[in-house]
């Protein structure tokens, strides 16, 4: 589909350049939408650890989605306890 051609085409740029923070932080966001929290938590830390004093706008968006990617990846490894 079109979310899968473009994270194939996110895939494709950080391959000729590992360095595009805005590459990181949109194929993350395509991933949580098809369901690839621990693939997307890669790309936010990748472009947070590019830009560690968070100068680009795209970083914060980053660490934002990592806060929630987190939370939706704890939530499914924790499910709440039913008695």
């Amino acid at each position: 589909g079109i979310v899968d051609g473009a994270i194939e085409e996110y895939s494709i740029s950080l391959g000729l350049d590992p360095a595009i923070v805005e590459a990181y932080v949109n194929r993350g966001e395509l991933l949580i939408q098809v369901g690839y929290f621990e693939q997307a938590a890669k790309d936010f830390k990748a472009a947070m650890d590019l830009d560690p004093d968070g100068r680009n706008p795209a970083v914060n968006r980053a660490r934002a989605l990592a806060s929630v990617t987190a939370a939706a990846l704890g939530a499914a490894l924790n499910p709440p306890r039913t008695n």
